[in-house]
């Protein structure tokens, strides 16, 4: 069962054990994530959150910062703690977009996360620092892309990847880019990372500093795979979000 909300798309049964609040990575959509739902445990909810001025969300206004898009969902997306428990995902930068959402719920008080999971991303402050280029061309994006891996080279020379999905990466660049970390409290929760063993850009060795951003446990697990390693592999991806859901006490 499906349902469209002002803040994306939650897909799953009426009454599940466990929610899984999903933030997508750069050019990404939640219609791509959706799909995802299908190797996840039968009791278990797919919240998938779309960015406002694409998919589901199309008609609103682009937000150009990472922060202004943490905000939008902390002001639009609560769920209240009589709901089943909420586990927080980010992959790539939706992990910065997931991290700056929790911490905007917990300075209001209505953090009701059971923990938060980063996917292929390094720590926050790590990678804010020294970004600080706001334009790109269309060539540099397409290299960008490339690095990340995922996606097959003919589809660049496609009319609706050049008139929708290209201006889509451009946004989320120029917000990752203008991404400035604030120093502030810590979260409450624990953190659970996941790294692919061979991702170029968010080496697994790196992602031991998101222990920095919680009071509680982190912990990492390093996949095979690249930077999608989830989608080379999403059994064993399915294994360890239960794994980390177990360690949060969910199981």
């Amino acid at each position: 069962m499906m349902h469209r909300e002002p803040w994306g798309v939650r897909i799953g049964v009426t009454s599940p054990r466990v929610r899984l609040l999903w933030f997508y990575h750069a050019g990404g959509s939640a219609d791509a994530i959706v799909t995802l739902h299908k190797h996840l445990p039968q009791d278990w909810e797919l919240l998938a959150a779309e960015y406002p001025g694409r998919g589901f969300c199309a008609s609103a206004p682009t937000l150009p910062t990472i922060e202004q898009r943490a905000q939008h969902f902390a002001n639009h997306l609560r769920l209240s703690r009589s709901d089943a428990p909420l586990l927080v995902f980010g992959h790539s930068m939706g992990a910065l977009v997931a991290f700056e959402f929790l911490r905007r719920l917990q300075l209001q008080g209505h953090c009701t996360a059971a923990a938060l999971l980063v996917s292929a991303f390094l720590p926050p402050s790590l990678f804010a620092h020294g970004r600080r280029s706001l334009s790109f061309s269309d060539e540099q994006n397409i290299r960008n892309i490339l690095v990340l891996g995922g996606i097959p080279e003919e589809i660049f020379d496609d009319e609706v990847f050049q008139e929708v999905l290209l201006p889509r990466f451009h946004h989320d660049f120029v917000a990752l880019d203008s991404y400035m970390y604030a120093p502030g409290p810590v979260l409450d929760v624990p953190i659970f990372a996941f790294a692919g063993k061979s991702d170029p850009l968010a080496p697994p060795d790196a992602l031991h500093s998101w222990c920095a951003e919680t009071q509680n446990a982190m912990d990492l697990q390093v996949l095979d795979g690249g930077h999608f390693y989830y989608q080379e592999r999403p059994g064993d991806f399915v294994d360890a979000l239960w794994k980390a859901a177990d360690s949060a006490g969910l199981t």
